[in-house]
């Protein structure tokens, strides 16, 4: 095909198919390049982190919404709305930086180019004992690795306004999904709303956004959702089309009562009663001494029984029972595998003794 200066554009095989399969996957896929492409694949499967809206009443929970009016953090509570889910994970250029998030939560930072204060502790060492002092009831304490490092805090171990201010950090500021504990970081910064420290908002949200859109691997959900859906619709993207997610459970004071109080409301369980004073009894004896001790005893008996008897010979008139009807009065348990032998033996004897004396009383009698 001839070209409009009259002049024939020779071109190689080569040349034709590489410029045509450079053309084809550029507008074929909507990718520049190979590693944005894996980038959007591996988003795809990520979940978003969706923010809380709080709905406290005044007068609930007064220590936490003094300070977060003191600060005007109200919009902080109140913006999030379903997140458009296409949006947020094809990703849009806008600016989110922090002095275009602060605009929108109506936090600007007076300080200009100056670190705020929670910037400033992340520099220094960290005071572990005052952050415990701070925000956790007493006996919490960080949890530490083999190092003796300080790794995180539990939530048990927090205070009821320190567990609803990090339920807020770790949804609308600094999302996290796990929140049965704290990391040491994020602990300086519910230090520093305890403490009434000054925080860049802006600039805390803008970094945790990058670093999560930035996170590597696929299971790292997105955090800031509804956030990032508002910035959008502020720069002209269209944020109509479904599906949407809406925000997490609302942070309220049936929320505070029934996640943020102590398990046991705050009050110290009372020590345990000290047990009753008991005499020590003697060590009980084995079963072959009691058995070796009522054989005794029914010997005893036996012999107390053939004394009678002898004595009812000697004085008929006193009417007492027979031998047999005082062994069967007096049976005990163990009579009945220990008596024959025992009451036997005396049983023969006995006759032995009757035998005895009839042949004297006949000898007698032939003499």
């Amino acid at each position: 095909m001839a070209s409009s200066s009259g002049k024939r554009v020779k071109m190689t095989a080569g040349q034709s198919s590489r410029g045509q399969k450079r053309k084809e996957k550029f507008y074929s896929d909507k990718f520049l390049t190979k590693d944005h492409k894996n980038h959007f694949a591996s988003v795809q499967s990520r979940r978003l982190l969706m923010e809380r809206t709080i709905t406290l009443k005044l007068g609930e929970v007064p220590d936490f919404l003094e300070e977060s009016s003191r600060r005007k953090w109200n919009n902080l509570g109140s913006y999030p709305e379903p997140a458009n889910i296409a949006i947020i994970k094809e990703g849009k250029r806008i600016p989110f930086d922090a002095a275009t998030i602060n605009s929108f939560l109506e936090t600007d930072w007076e300080g200009g180019d100056t670190l705020c204060q929670f910037a400033q502790l992340q520099q220094q060492d960290f005071d572990y004992q005052a952050i415990e002092r701070a925000i956790c009831r007493p006996r919490g304490t960080f949890r530490r690795n083999r190092q003796g490092q300080p790794v995180h805090l539990r939530r048990s171990d927090l205070t009821p306004l320190s567990k609803i201010w990090m339920t807020l950090l770790l949804s609308n500021i600094s999302p996290c999904s796990h929140v049965s504990d704290i990391t040491a970081n994020r602990s300086l910064m519910l230090f520093c709303i305890i403490t009434r420290k000054t925080l860049n908002l802006g600039d805390l949200i803008s970094k945790e956004i990058y670093q999560c859109a930035h996170a590597a691997g696929s299971k790292a959900p997105l955090g800031h959702p509804s956030l990032v859906t508002h910035l959008c619709q502020l720069a002209g993207v269209d944020v109509s089309t479904p599906p949407f997610e809406r925000p997490r459970k609302t942070i309220d004071f049936a929320f505070f009562m029934q996640y943020c109080l102590p398990d046991d409301d705050g009050l110290v369980a009372p020590p345990p009663p000290l047990p009753a004073c008991r005499h020590a009894r003697p060590p009980a004896a084995p079963q072959i001494d009691l058995l070796s001790y009522l054989t005794s005893i029914h010997r005893g008996q036996l012999a107390t029984s053939q004394m009678l008897r002898e004595l009812t010979f000697a004085m008929p008139e006193l009417n007492m029972m027979y031998a047999a009807d005082f062994d069967e009065y007096v049976a005990w348990p163990g009579d009945q595998s220990h008596s024959a032998g025992v009451g036997g033996a005396a049983a023969d004897e006995d006759e032995e003794e009757d035998d005895d004396d009839e042949s004297e009383e006949s000898d007698d009698n032939i003499s």
